[in-house]
């Protein structure tokens, strides 16, 4: 759990910011996930829990 909060949730990337974000989400969601598997091989325990959970 403690992991988790690190990590951005995902809601707040489809959140619409001026609808700025949503235009952006189309494209950095590959990096997103990039970087999250970079961010999991960091940590302890489960990734795959949080790859699973930005996927969703």
């Amino acid at each position: 759990m403690k992991n988790k909060k690190n990590i951005p949730d995902p809601r707040l990337f489809s959140k619409p910011a001026g609808g700025k974000q949503q235009k952006s989400l189309t494209i950095p969601r590959r990096f997103i996930l990039i970087k999250a598997r970079s961010f999991a091989l960091a940590v302890p325990g489960k990734p795959d829990n949080i790859l699973i959970s930005l996927n969703e």
